[in-house]
């Protein structure tokens, strides 16, 4: 199983929305010009691919009286993010450090989430505060993390801001909030396939042990860290998974749980870090074989324009 398309860490480069290709500056300016417009309350035909109105209809809307972000909403998020930790983890990525660049980086990207909301195009719920930035602030005290822990850490930022746009509809993937994730422990994304102009919106989440699992549809479900998807039952569950080292069935037997592999030996072994020697993508931490060595398995969770605000 695959997390790429869940690169959902806000800063993971230094363009926002990850299917978008769109930088801050970029998305800043198409909010501007969509406000100027009336983009909540305009003609519905509009059809500019930078405004958020779907082509052939208007962007599904917040209803107006849903709650508001506060003036201490932005402080408290960039206060949990900009911080010392922020700092060492930008010196181990290599990247030079600027506080007040950071600050004002962060500062800029919440209150253009906080303009989201405004427009209609996103909802605040403010319960999911706390939780973001507690997410940050687990993700910053290791500095680089693997794809399932950051969509994992990214579910109550996703919930903080939550998009509009129902599952399955389409969506332009250019939005700081677009998608509408579910209530709970999930997040939305607009899955943008390569090469298209547009996408659909899906949810994913962690799910618990005896909780239903799926890949496939507009919500897919994962089972959370020590447990695994039993296709085999009449209702695929998450149970229990294998210890290390007991036995399993076969490169295709998932039933070691994330993070493990069923190795030559049908032995459930421990995935594979950058530069191991592979045959599969499934032996890897990062879910991929390249020329018969494991790729890199985590990323850095700070950017050049987290650090210190450069592209």
């Amino acid at each position: 199983m695959r997390f790429a398309s869940l690169a959902l860490i806000f800063f993971a480069s230094a363009h926002v929305v990850a299917c978008g290709g769109k930088s801050v500056a970029d998305e800043f300016n198409n909010d501007a010009a969509a406000a100027d417009s009336g983009a909540t309350g305009g003609d519905s035909s509009t059809t500019n691919p930078d405004d958020g109105v779907l082509e052939g209809g208007p962007l599904d809307t917040a209803p107006v009286d849903a709650p508001k972000p506060t003036a201490a909403t932005c402080t408290k998020f960039v206060g949990g993010i900009c911080n010392s930790k922020t700092e060492e983890c930008c010196k181990v990525a290599g990247f030079p450090w600027d506080k007040d660049a950071c600050n004002a980086g962060l500062d800029y990207y919440c209150n253009a989430l906080v303009d989201e909301v405004a427009l209609g195009r996103a909802t605040y719920h403010e319960s999911y505060l706390e939780a973001c930035v507690r997410g940050w602030e687990e993700s910053l005290t290791r500095c680089a993390i693997s794809e399932l822990d950051s969509a994992k850490y990214q579910i109550p930022c996703a919930q903080l801001f939550n998009g509009v746009i129902e599952l399955g509809k389409p969506c332009k993937g250019n939005r700081y909030a677009e998608c509408k994730a579910p209530a709970g422990n999930f997040g939305a994304y607009c899955d943008v396939r390569p090469g298209m102009k547009e996408g659909l919106c899906r949810a994913y989440g962690f799910v618990g042990k005896g909780e239903g699992c799926n890949y496939t549809g507009t919500t897919v479900r994962y089972c959370d860290t020590g447990l695994y998807c039993d296709i085999t039952s009449p209702t695929s569950v998450c149970r229990d998974a294998k210890k290390l080292g007991e036995s399993c069935f076969g490169a295709d037997d998932y039933s070691c749980g994330i993070g493990f592999h069923c190795d030559a030996t049908n032995k459930c072994a421990a995935l594979s870090p950058e530069g191991a020697t592979c045959m599969r993508n499934e032996e890897c931490a990062s879910y991929e074989c390249t020329g018969g060595k494991c790729t890199k398995g985590t990323d850095p969770v700070v950017s050049s324009w987290m650090c210190n605000g450069t592209m």
